[in-house]
């Protein structure tokens, strides 16, 4: 199986590599992919950059070029009604800074797109396997170029989507470019801070590390299990 991984940061990209022994790298003008040798499969990394565009552009790039079976996207984020290192897994992606709604349209909606993107059920179901018995949540990934800090930002989606409980920014621009190009797509994020706490900023300093150990085993976990 060829699977693609999306990684905002390196902070995200380099704790995923630790758990490998072998890894190449392939760097052209426009995409720098990385290769992890895995037993069972062959696994392509890219680092896109943080923000929509930088993740859609890059994804695109990748979706190209690479003859993917199925594309995840992972990395910290703040949360909401969890806890910190709690794992949240996407089964809806929104953006919650589009907002077309004087032309009736949802809030979120992209026009002439669904009104948000949805996991592949196979991997979901995989991934949920995978992590039983741990503190998992699955919902609605929110994602925006903002980094958000209070619920407000949302500009109301909250009030649509109860169950957003992780909010990005590239989760659901990285879905939309899988939506198009009909390629397997799931998301998580393992959270590093707590939006709307006095806390917010130093929790993500102190509990990044944390988070993205935890994101990238949980990760290969799930690269080992298909």
């Amino acid at each position: 199986m060829n699977i693609g991984i999306i990684f905002a940061m390196d902070e995200e990209k380099d704790a995923f590599f630790s758990l490998f022994e072998r890894i190449e790298l392939k760097k052209t003008a426009q995409l720098s992919v990385y290769t992890l040798y895995h037993p069972k499969h062959n696994i392509y990394v890219i680092k896109t950059g943080i923000g929509k565009v930088h993740a859609a552009y890059k994804a695109t790039l990748f979706m190209e070029r690479y003859a993917l079976d199925v594309c995840f996207n992972t990395g910290i984020s703040g949360g909401l009604n969890v806890k910190l290192a709690d794992i949240v897994i996407g089964k809806k992606y929104v953006q919650h800074d589009v907002d077309v709604t004087p032309f009736d349209y949802m809030k979120g909606e992209v026009p002439g797109l669904p009104p948000y993107y949805e996991a592949d059920e196979t991997l979901l179901k995989q991934f949920t396997e995978t992590l039983a018995g741990e503190a998992i949540h699955i919902g609605t990934l929110a994602s925006g170029d903002v980094f958000v800090t209070t619920r407000n930002q949302l500009n109301g989606l909250d009030s649509i989507y109860d169950d957003i409980y992780a909010v990005d920014m590239e989760s659901a621009a990285i879905a939309q470019v899988a939506y198009l190009k009909e390629i397997p797509f799931l998301a998580f994020r393992t959270i590093s801070d707590l939006i709307d706490t006095e806390d917010q900023l130093d929790d993500m300093e102190t509990q990044t590390s944390v988070a993205v150990q935890k994101g990238a085993e949980a990760l290969r976990r799930l690269c080992d299990k298909l």
